[in-house]
């Protein structure tokens, strides 16, 4: 068992929807019947408040800095196939062991009983487009040659993040960039792009564009890859960065974990990064020392936080979470990173977006839209933390990891790239900035999984509110009230005095439900 810490949300609870808060102005009206000129204009002006009495909503003042943690190899199915409502796992699905041959029988989707499952799955580019099957999803027990890949993980094993998911933002179509292995996503986490003009003759290189896992005794500083990163982009626009390599020793070295000085630019500013790029050992100390960047991307690597459980380390588990690594370590890992923001100054003014770099050989079910040759790839786990995103959203909208790019764009003002950041979705419609700002949940951080797990039922799924429908209802909850309105300018014929009072009263009642809002 476990006992997270969670700092009462400020007002959740007494925010009232937009419907609500109409259906009460119309009884409100209803019964008042004021029947002057006045109170139509009243009328409109509480219906429309949204719009007129509410400050503009600016990003700038809420959103002053943003931090990617970037994990490993595990599908949305994976994580929160069956984390309810979100777009998991379809009861009863069966992958067959081979497609097209139905006399080999089917595989089940099954909830996984231990934190590992022993074995890396296959996930290169070759075996990902088998899996995918030209769309039809069914390729993954013979691709994988496992039924390994249809287990599936739940709160039991990986309670942080599906506690994650409760009180903030759970993105269920987030789509790898890539249908391919993690270093040409992490060139797109970077950059929008893994290629286009990439001369290199290789199995992991495919019209120009890198789709593969160069061998190690390949020089990837010999890439000199020319195409504008975001932390080139944020230096020319004056925006400060910092790119935590997990752990190694040299930030002029580039690996699958730190690709900048693959990058021909940053062959040029080696200054730029002996100065932003550093060990996630660092991060903690920006953060208590006041020195985080605008911008973070904190990639896995050999270091681990001092309160990692003594069975973590004695396992020499890495804490990147791609298998064999234990899942609940990786998340320990990740909660003391969160944690430590929580507790920090820079709480109020950050988004955490936790995200996974590809699928790791393990069925997803949702054919990742093809919007180009290259991806996207399958969908990964993606939760967005912050005290202005709404709580317990569960995120439909479709993105990929250019999306991460372009909220950048959005909150800092810097230029598109040109690349996979132009065609992705804003995420922005996961935030709401005129709410009263969510409380830090603070895990233990120490969490690991020995026993069985149980088999228990799921909880009732949380309603979610819509943010796009705020507008729409608004508006229709003010020609409600017009129309109420009118009829009862229709049918009272009361004195100029009693509708001032009445003008008044309900006057007041709108400021209550305002501060509400």
């Amino acid at each position: 068992m476990y006992q997270s810490v969670y700092y009462g949300q400020i007002s959740s609870s007494l925010v009232l929807s937009p419907i609500l808060r109409s259906v009460i102005l119309i009884v409100l009206f209803w019964r008042a019947k004021v029947a002057t000129v006045g109170a139509v204009v009243l009328s409109m002006t509480l219906a429309l408040s949204p719009i007129i009495l509410q400050p503009a909503l600016s990003t700038t003042p809420r959103l002053q800095h943003l931090i990617f943690i970037v994990q490993e190899n595990h599908s949305f199915d994976n994580y929160f196939g069956t984390y309810p409502g979100a777009d998991g796992i379809p009861p009863g699905t069966a992958l067959p062991v081979e497609p097209g041959q139905p006399s080999m029988g089917n595989v089940t989707t099954y909830s996984l009983n231990n934190e590992t499952i022993g074995q890396d799955l296959p996930h290169d580019w070759y075996t990902s487009h088998s899996d995918y099957n030209g769309g039809l999803m069914n390729g993954f027990v013979e691709a994988e040659n496992s039924s390994l890949t249809v287990g599936h993980y739940n709160r039991t094993l990986i309670p942080y993040y599906w506690d994650y998911a409760d009180r903030y933002v759970l993105d269920d179509r987030f789509f790898a960039s890539e249908l391919g292995p993690s270093f040409g996503n992490h060139l797109y986490v970077a950059s929008g792009s893994a290629g286009g003009n990439v001369n290199i003759t290789a199995k992991w290189v495919l019209n120009g564009t890198i789709i593969g896992t160069p061998p190690d005794s390949f020089n990837l500083a010999d890439l000199k890859l020319n195409w504008t990163s975001m932390p080139e982009s944020l230096t020319t626009n004056g925006v400060t960065w910092t790119w935590y390599n997990g752990g190694s020793a040299d930030p002029k070295t580039p690996s699958t974990f730190n690709v900048l000085p693959a990058f021909n630019y940053f062959q040029l500013h080696q200054n730029l990064l002996q100065a932003n790029v550093k060990s996630t050992a660092a991060l903690p100390n920006d953060l208590q020392n006041g020195k985080l960047a605008q911008v973070s991307w904190v990639m896995p690597g050999p270091w681990h936080p001092p309160t990692w459980p003594d069975l973590c380390r004695s396992s020499q588990t890495p804490d990147n979470e791609h298998p064999p690594a234990r899942s609940d370590c990786g998340m320990d890992y990740v909660a003391y990173l969160v944690n430590q923001v929580m507790q920090s100054q820079y709480w109020q003014s950050s988004a955490i977006i936790i995200t996974w770099d590809e699928f790791g050989g393990f069925y997803d079910h949702v054919a990742p839209p093809q919007v180009d040759k290259f991806g996207y790839g399958f969908r990964v786990p993606t939760l967005v933390i912050s005290p202005w995103v709404i709580p317990g959203y569960i995120d439909h909208q479709t993105y990929d990891f250019g999306s991460l790019l372009k909220l950048t764009e959005e909150v800092f003002g810097v230029p598109s790239l040109g690349a996979r950041d132009a065609i992705s979705n804003s995420m922005m419609g996961a935030f709401r900035f005129n709410q009263g700002p969510l409380a830090p949940l603070v895990e233990p951080a120490n969490f690991t999984w020995t026993g069985p797990v149980p088999n228990t039922a799921p909880p009732a799924p949380i309603a979610q509110p819509i943010p796009l429908m705020y507008l729409g209802l608004s508006l229709a909850g003010g020609v409600a009230v017009l129309v109420i309105t009118v009829v009862a300018l229709r049918r009272t014929r009361r004195g100029r005095r009693k509708t001032i009072r009445e003008v008044a009263r309900l006057f007041s009642q709108w400021l209550l439900l305002s501060s509400l809002e």
